[in-house]
């Protein structure tokens, strides 16, 4: 046994000597527990620093559970999972400025059990649901742990829920895979009262984390870095979908998933072609996705996220621990090309991909020094992913599970679409942001991609652009029903706009016509205020088939100005102030317009221009005749429904406008 030191019979400087062996040992001792992050640890580390509490990265898994069930064989098989894997009893703090991960030597309590059988049956699902939807949003706390939650629900006697939650810093889904499957392995064993046979755990992702950070010390990837620039060189820096909403300044990553089946002809008709054309499932489903995005993109060079399992080392296989990368693949595809054409092209860039795989995202990104913004994300803004190693058999001894779809309301990327791979058919997830599209839009998505799969099944050498996106009966209804605009109005079909709004102000001259910012103008205001306009415009020579150019921000004046052209008998030429001058200058000595209708603070941005130049703000200047006159009502518009109302010029994307 150690002599104890009394601090008092210490001089100073053999005190000062003691304290820095202690600190020494301290030390020492702590190297042993701490370790260096990989790169994709650090990056989810970085981000929930920045967004603390976000439940973007949590990993749920959710089992109904048939059957008789031993819980307490259950509990030592989590505690004995939490025993092998350090992964399961790490948690993240901060050294010397950087972040390191620490292996807890004895494992957390991660089992909680909630009896809810003592609850009223007709509420017990309910109470299930809301313990369920705060499983999958309740944040974690890197530095305290544990990072995996499991939670038991009993429903019944032989109805169970089971909730594992884990932070995705520790984790990937192959993971998720090996845990359940060593789960089952050890629950046999417990159950059964026989020690754990499955074999020790060789390696710890910490090694790997440490192997990692060695070969970016020792520039083992500058190779593959080289390449990815190659690659990726001149890509789009974004992927312009059209979207409901306008996108936020900041993303917010609010979300939604829906899920749908690929039924087994499709799945299975998406198989052969797979083999037909020397690929995977996987990049047959790509190709799909793909074609989608150019449809509704118009894009053809489009960069996409996928990740990869990254576990091409037999050593790894077994380790729970976050391996996966998720990397660029990039891929130019053509309206004229076929779908025979798009899965070669995207089968090339996968097997391109794969070569470069063990390049970290994070790194790539470093590297290659995109643009960033806050509303999306660098280099891709979409992702595919696929999972083919999920348990085939969900079983707890003589308990059968089923797996319980969950949505925590979040959006990694502006859109997602993930597969699970089923024996017979597919399972599918599309993840979309809230801010940017409708759920509307999401299914229609989906069935959009449904229907081009079916249709490249059915014919894959027909091309993108002549790929029907719609099903027959969606077809169908747009043409019949959406298009189908034949309406009898009556002795209305022979009358103008002007004229229509002329009878609906005598029957309400009060009733509020226009509204804007905090002015509004009734119904009879409006009328005579655009008659004593059009008395003014017939007078410089206005009437049918005549061009008024309009010049105008948004604001009654304009619309008093519209009305008052076709009062007049004319049509309107509108031209936005924000244009650039030469194209203002070329819009008008193409109209050859009559005359201009402006409003103050726009009338010295109007270029050269021989026409008159009428100016109209909120007092009525400029209209002409006094407001109600009997100039203002004059002579009935010389103008019918066969003459022109307007002339709009295109955005000349093809030439002149």
């Amino acid at each position: 046994m150690t002599d104890a030191i009394r601090l008092d019979n210490l001089t100073p400087q053999e005190r000062r000597d003691l304290l820095a062996r202690l600190m020494a040992a301290e030390a020492a001792e702590a190297a042993k527990r701490s370790h260096p992050l990989s790169c994709t640890q650090e990056r989810l580390w970085f981000l929930d620093r920045f967004e603390p509490g976000s439940p973007a990265y949590i990993m749920p898994r959710v089992l109904r559970l048939t059957g008789p069930l031993q819980v307490p064989a259950l509990s030592r098989s989590i505690a004995t999972l939490v025993t092998r894997h350090e992964s399961l009893r790490t948690v993240f703090a901060q050294e010397n400025d950087r972040p390191v991960q620490i292996v807890r030597d004895a494992p957390d309590q991660s089992f909680v059990m909630v009896d809810l059988t003592t609850s009223p049956p007709a509420s017990r699902e309910a109470e299930a649901q809301a313990i369920i939807q705060r499983e999958v949003t309740e944040p974690f706390d890197l530095t305290r742990g544990p990072l995996l939650r499991v939670h038991l629900l009993r429903m019944g006697d032989a109805d169970h829920i089971l909730i594992l939650s884990m932070h995705h810093i520790i984790a990937d889904g192959w993971s998720l895979a090996i845990l359940c499957d060593e789960l089952r392995q050890l629950y046999d064993d417990h159950a059964a009262g026989r020690p754990p046979s499955l074999a020790p755990v060789a390696l710890q992702f910490a090694d790997y984390a440490r192997w990692e950070r060695d070969r970016l010390e020792r520039c083992d990837f500058d190779g593959q870095i080289a390449q990815w620039k190659e690659i990726l060189a001149g890509a789009p820096p974004v992927l312009d979908l059209p979207v409901d909403f306008p996108r936020p300044a900041a993303a917010s990553h609010r979300g939604r998933r829906l899920w749908f089946d690929i039924n087994p002809q499709i799945a299975a008709g998406l198989r052969n072609l797979a083999r037909a054309e020397g690929a995977t499932l996987y990049m047959v489903l790509l190709s799909i996705f793909e074609i989608l995005l150019h449809r509704h993109s118009g894009q053809e060079d489009i960069v996409i996220g996928t990740p990869v399992a990254n576990r091409n080392r037999c050593e790894v296989e077994g380790v729970i621990g976050f391996f996966a990368n998720t990397l660029p693949l990039r891929v130019r595809i053509e309206g004229g090309k076929s779908v025979r054409g798009v899965i070669r092209s995207v089968r090339d860039a996968a097997l391109a991909l794969y070569a470069v795989a063990e390049v970290p995202f994070e790194r790539l990104v470093q590297e290659l020094q995109p643009e960033r913004k806050l509303s999306h994300s660098p280099v891709f803004q979409v992702m595919l992913s696929y999972d083919s190693t999920g348990p085939r058999d969900w079983r707890l001894g003589e308990a059968r599970g089923r797996v319980i779809r969950t949505d925590a309301g979040i959006a990694k990327f502006d859109l997602m679409f993930h597969f699970e791979d089923e024996p017979d058919s597919l399972i599918a997830c599309l993840e979309y942001n809230t801010d940017l599209f409708a759920a509307q839009t999401a299914h229609g998505m989906a069935r959009q991609f449904l229907n081009l799969a079916q249709a490249a099944i059915g014919d894959p050498n027909e091309t993108v652009a002549r790929l029907p996106m719609l099903s027959p009966q969606e077809r169908a209804h747009i043409v019949d029903i959406c298009s189908a605009t034949d309406v009898d109005f009556g002795d209305d079909a022979a009358r103008g706009l002007h004229e229509l709004f002329e009878t609906q102000a005598a029957r309400t001259p009060k009733a509020v016509a226009v509204r804007f910012a905090d002015r509004e103008i009734t119904f009879v205001q409006l009328d005579e205020r655009a008659g004593q306009l059009a008395t003014h415009l017939r007078s410089l020579g206005v009437g049918p088939d005549a061009l008024v150019a309009i010049f105008m921000d948004r604001s009654i004046e304009m619309v008093t100005a519209l009305l008052a052209t076709l009062k007049a008998g004319g049509a309107y030429v509108p031209i936005d102030p924000g244009y650039p001058a030469n194209r203002i200058a070329f819009m008008l000595e193409d109209s050859r317009a009559v005359a201009i209708l402006t409003q103050p603070h726009l009338r010295d941005r109007l270029p050269a221009h021989s026409g008159p130049v009428i100016t109209l703000d909120d007092t009525g200047h400029d209209l002409g005749a006094p407001v109600g006159s009997p100039a203002a009502r004059a002579a009935s518009p010389s103008a019918t429904t066969d003459h022109l109302a307007y002339v709009i010029h295109t955005s000349g994307s093809t030439g002149r406008p």
